[in-house]
């Protein structure tokens, strides 16, 4: 499901994999705009509204984002680039922890 919703946002011939367990990634090149990001997160969202809107399962299915989006150096490589990302989808996960309602 997780996949699909990545694979099915990408425009620009980003490269979506599993890096394990629930974790994937879009890894991409290109001349991105500042907004881009926030259209994938909308996308992958919708995705999983219409999803759960049709699916009649008893639960929600949904996925805490984040992005790291910048100039790559010569010092840091891709796991340090993820690492700022999890940073990021810790945050992400913990403020949407926060709103649930029980």
């Amino acid at each position: 499901m997780a996949a699909n919703a990545l694979n099915s946002c990408c425009e620009m011939n980003e490269v979506c994999a599993r890096l394990g367990g629930d974790e994937y990634i879009i890894i991409g090149c290109g001349d991105y705009e500042s907004g881009c990001i926030d259209r994938y997160f909308d996308h992958i969202h919708d995705y999983f509204k219409r999803y759960n809107a049709s699916s009649g399962k008893p639960y929600k299915v949904s996925a805490s984002l984040s992005a790291y989006c910048g100039i790559p150096h010569e010092d840091t490589g891709l796991d340090g680039y993820i690492g700022i990302a999890d940073e990021k989808m810790y945050e992400d996960k913990t403020r949407r922890k926060m709103k649930r309602t029980f």
